[in-house]
């Protein structure tokens, strides 16, 4: 059986307009992916707000009394603080790796290579510093 021209066309057309969609979906995704990645490193809200809003959905799911409630709270507060201590405690045990990292990498691909790599592994350290404690923050800028 042979297909006809037309036939022949309207399946080349419906196959391009498929890959066509299909493309501008992959960049569409890829740009929107890059942008968030840019502009959507949002500073984490406080602690008191993270224990307010999680004790009011623990209050709502688990039926919880005020008293209940307060207590959940102050657990989180809590915990918090110390696993930020915790992060804090690791992030400084791993700055002298990083360093070393930095430094190695550095060596290994040359003096243009190492600019932009160094412009990038900068990039991504600072976010990790943007994770710093509040506290830890807020005691560095009155030092100054």
């Amino acid at each position: 059986m042979r297909v006809s021209s037309h036939g022949h066309r309207a399946w080349l057309s419906w196959l391009l307009v498929a890959l066509i969609f299909a493309g501008g979906a992959g960049v569409g995704g890829g740009v929107a992916i890059m942008w968030m990645g840019r502009h959507l490193d949002v500073e984490p809200p406080e602690p008191e707000v993270i224990a307010d809003e999680l004790s009011a959905q623990m209050a709502e799911e688990y039926d919880l009394k005020p008293k209940q409630r307060e207590h959940v709270r102050s657990v989180i507060l809590k915990r918090h603080e110390l696993m930020q201590s915790a992060r804090d405690r690791l992030r400084d045990e791993l700055d002298p790796e990083l360093n070393q990292l930095d430094t190695e990498m550095a060596a290994v691909l040359g003096p243009e290579k190492a600019l932009r790599w160094k412009e990038r592994f900068e990039k991504t350290r600072g976010r990790w510093g943007k994770r710093r404690s509040r506290r830890e923050r807020a005691s560095k800028e009155i030092v100054r």
